[in-house]
């Protein structure tokens, strides 16, 4: 017993000298249990207040609040890649190397009979609702395009294509190594398909909502078919369900959906060529190398990106920029599809694919346009401060560098495949770099109607694509000044420039006016406007450091603890539960002898 009151004392004894101040004075008062009471009740309500407070730490530590330190570095800076396409798609000259639809289409381009047209469509808008609006593509003329509009025969065999065009008499071969390129969607004889192709040019009409109301050369074609594909699309509360496209909308949207559906070697072979395009390249004064990327789309056709490692800015200004002469080939512009002359530029981070359809800068002709650079860094925290994209995954898989609107045209071109089993070759340079498995075109009736329906729905983010925006990335403000350029007599050594390359369009060059000389050509400088960058990181308002700083503050405020303070509390309940289990021992020892002292007194 006397070692049991020993091991009690000096439990007491640690209870009194503990850094928990109530349990402290509990401990020590002897005489008043009402002292005693009163300390515990307090420790109580410090505990509750404790448990209140930390709550309130923890619930501002899991909002994740951020903010943006923005730093400014100086030093040289790795100058961006730049894509330049010419706004005309397809060169006047290389129509008779087009597929043939593009043939029929093109020849019917007329300037004047579409202006006529234009204005009367203007003047006669229908408002009749979706059904009708669907129904002017069944209900044209029963007159055969091709007989009066083309005179020629197509012939295709495994690797190449043969064309021969009656009308200029000649007969011109072009090649094409079909073995890698996603094949016309038409097949060994283009007259036996004549009637498929009716369908099919409805359904793709329907699909782009496109439809050439005023087209002289009508097509043949049942009433009913297909009737309800655009309009299922649509409900009659939906503003596109009642409203006509306008006359020259309609018209390009059709031609880019011609030249969509020709096969990536035709739409190189068609569009503008590097060669002929880029009369003067230098970076830093020095001339570029050939080192263009070339893709292509049916916004614009080719596109060249300029892109080397080695382009490294060491100065500011223009001296220590970009800066290219273009030759426009304005003679090569196709009436009514082009609306405008000039260039398109999108100035984007080394190594990522160019969208030119969703960004980019209207250059024009006949000037001068300098594009000032400032490069900020972006780095995001990510995890659960607003979910950010590891962009190592994506380019280990696709070759090329993340961006958010790069993930959400992939995403729209998968669903579209693995729900419509067929792909959307609006997007080809894309599908290309997906690596899809079937490169069959979205045509039956089934495909394009769902084709559609996912393009009219699709909302990118809400879709589960996972297009976020990159953990860490360059972004380019873009200042933008323009002068008028060339003078007379550079415009003079610019065309005997294009004449020792192109002596066929010599002639017709010279003969142009001074305006029209200018006019062909147009200059343009990308540098950056100081060799300073900002780098914007994000930042956490409230990290787990601080939740540890905190945490611990609020502890000693309340019960006046520390680290070391919970060491003790483990102590002090230890040596309770020591006591408690030699009670316990002691309880079963007397049971013991208690039963053999009653054993003892049954035998005697």
């Amino acid at each position: 017993m006397e070692k049991m009151e020993k091991e009690k004392q000096s439990v007491r004894s640690m209870a009194a000298g503990i850094s928990l101040i109530g349990v402290a004075q509990a401990a020590k008062t002897e005489n008043s249990s009402y002292v005693k009471v009163l300390w515990g009740f307090l420790t109580v309500i410090a505990i509750a207040v404790l448990l209140f407070h930390l709550s309130f730490l923890f619930a501002k530590y899991r909002k994740y609040s951020k903010h943006a330190d923005i730093n400014i570095g100086f030093s040289h800076l790795d100058f961006p890649a730049v894509t330049v396409c010419n706004v005309n798609i397809m060169r006047k000259s290389m129509v008779k190397h087009s597929s043939k639809e593009m043939q029929v289409f093109v020849s019917s381009l007329n300037t004047q009979d579409w202006v006529a047209k234009a204005a009367n469509s203007s003047s006669t808008t229908s408002t009749t609702g979706a059904k009708s609006i669907v129904k002017r593509a069944a209900d044209t003329a029963n007159t055969d395009p091709y007989n009066s509009t083309y005179n020629g025969t197509i012939t295709t065999f495994t690797a190449y294509a043969t064309f021969t065009t009656e009308a200029t008499s000649t007969t011109e071969a072009i090649y094409y190594d079909t073995a890698n390129d996603y094949n016309d969607d038409y097949g060994p004889s283009f007259a036996s398909q004549m009637n498929e192709y009716y369908d099919e040019y409805v359904i793709r009409q329907k699909m782009l909502k496109s439809f050439l109301d005023s087209f002289d050369n009508g097509f043949d074609l049942p009433q009913d078919t297909y009737e309800d594909l655009f309009y299922k699309s649509y409900n009659n509360d939906s503003w596109e369900a009642v409203s006509n496209r306008s006359t020259i909308a309609t018209l390009v949207e059709n031609f880019k959906h011609y030249y969509s559906l020709m096969n990536i070697t035709q739409q190189k072979n068609v569009s503008h060529q590097v060669r002929d395009m880029f009369r003067q390249c230098s970076f830093s004064t020095r001339t570029c190398e050939n080192s263009y990327k070339q893709t292509t789309n049916s916004e614009f056709g080719n596109c060249y990106t300029i892109e080397d490692s080695r382009y490294i800015s060491k100065k500011s200004g223009p001296a220590g920029g970009l800066e290219l002469i273009l030759f426009l080939e304005n003679d090569e512009y196709l009436p009514l599809v082009t609306s405008g002359r000039g260039a398109h530029v999108i100035i984007h981070d080394r190594n990522t694919v160019p969208l030119p359809d969703d960004e980019g800068i209207a250059i024009p002709v006949g000037q001068q346009t300098m594009i000032g650079l400032k490069e900020t860094n972006i780095s995001r925290l990510g995890g659960h401060y607003i979910a950010c994209k590891d962009v190592d995954t994506f380019y280990s898989t696709y070759g090329v560098s993340y961006t958010r609107n790069l993930c959400q045209k992939m995403c729209l071109l998968r669903k579209i495949y693995e729900k419509c089993q067929c792909l959307d070759t609006h997007y080809n340079y894309i599908n290309i770099l997906m690596k899809f498995v079937d490169n069959r075109t979205c045509l039956t009736q089934d495909e394009v109607h769902c084709l559609a329906e996912i393009k009219d729905t699709f909302v990118g983010d809400d879709e589960g694509c996972g297009c976020y925006s990159p953990c860490s990335e360059k972004v380019y403000d873009a200042y933008i000044s323009s002068r008028q350029w060339p003078n007379d007599d550079i415009a003079e050594v610019l065309i005997q420039d294009v004449c020792s390359s192109k002596p066929n369009v010599c002639s017709t060059l010279k003969s142009k006016t001074n305006v029209e000389k200018r006019e062909s050509f147009l200059k343009l400088n990308i540098y950056y406007r100081d060799l300073n960058f900002q780098e914007m990181k994000e930042e956490s308002d409230y990290d787990k450091y601080q939740l540890m700083s905190d945490f611990g503050g609020t502890i000693g405020l309340w019960l006046g603890l520390s680290i070391l303070s919970a060491f003790e509390i483990v102590q002090l309940f230890l040596g309770a539960y020591c006591i408690l289990l030699k009670k316990a021992d002691n309880r079963r020892e007397k049971k013991r002898e208690s039963k053999k002292k009653v054993v003892a007194e049954t035998s005697a």
